[in-house]
């Protein structure tokens, strides 16, 4: 099976879509917001009417540029990260004598590790100490296998399969 942009790009949750788009739009909005208030703020000081307007009309262009600019930049990075897990979950799936190697569904995920020497009652103090690490987690779900993994900076670990 030969895969391209429009197949990675199905693996991909929905929900990690909006996500991305959501985020795209809060930095076009950020612009704006910037935007409007330069404008103001140098209109006022140079008393310059037309410039409060002249922000306020490029608000649009600002907004459109800006955000689109950022989902170009996220969509290719997110497409990356379901290929490396992809990757990584063959790789595994393979090892453990998987018969069939087709990907049916990537869940992405956080993962906390507690250091195992402390004790289970202090979880709220291992919190607060920063003794708690956090890791993305994935979860590719194969026709005949199952595998868990965590990120770690030498690449995908095996936590289950």
């Amino acid at each position: 099976m030969s895969l391209d942009n429009f197949e990675v790009w199905r693996q991909i949750p929905p929900e990690e879509k909006i996500h991305q788009i959501s985020r795209a739009q809060a930095r076009g909005s950020i612009s704006v917001l910037v935007l409007v208030t330069v404008g103001c703020s140098i209109a006022v000081g140079l008393r310059i009417e037309e410039l409060i307007w002249v922000s306020m009309l490029l608000c649009p262009i600002v907004f459109q540029f800006t955000a689109g600019r950022a989902w170009r930049g996220a969509r290719p990075k997110m497409m990356l990260e379901y290929l490396a897990a992809r990757s990584a979950g063959r790789r595994y799936a393979f090892t453990s004598k998987s018969k069939n190697l087709g990907v049916d569904i990537i869940f992405r995920g956080e993962i906390e590790e507690i250091d195992k020497n402390r004790p289970e009652a202090d979880d709220v103090v291992a919190e607060i100490e920063g003794k708690v690490q956090e890791a993305t987690a994935w979860i590719v779900l194969f026709h005949d296998f199952l595998i868990g993994m965590k990120e770690k900076p030498g690449g995908a670990e095996l936590i289950f399969n």
